[in-house]
């Protein structure tokens, strides 16, 4: 089960909250987000846990516990939504035929 953390304290690293986890089960994969130019903590990551039971009881045992200074936010994690490609072409399933969607297209007016 992958699961979403969030308000994280900007004090735990990737091994001290991989521990944490470890208490409830195995962990496959974990993650803190960085900011890419100054690497410090975004607060937030993602866990991957070896199954939904030791997900869920992660979730139980961890959202709202108190870690340093702030509550930790446990939850399972969304998919990401699927994006569509405005210009892709699309097949009209009754006709058959082919139409193209036109992107919204915004001009921005430079004046000198």
């Amino acid at each position: 089960m992958n699961l979403f953390i969030s308000n994280i304290d900007f004090k735990i690293d990737e091994s001290e909250l991989r521990h944490i986890f470890e208490k409830l089960g195995k962990v496959k994969s974990l993650k803190i987000l960085t900011n890419q130019e100054t690497g410090d903590s975004l607060g937030y990551g993602f866990v991957k846990m070896g199954s939904d039971y030791e997900g869920q009881k992660a979730i139980i045992r961890l959202n709202n516990k108190l870690f340093y200074k702030r509550k930790l936010s446990v939850q399972e994690a969304r998919p990401k939504p699927i994006k569509e490609n405005p210009n892709k072409k699309i097949v009209e399933e009754n006709t058959g035929k082919s139409k193209k969607i036109r992107s919204k297209q915004r001009t921005r007016i430079v004046q000198k």
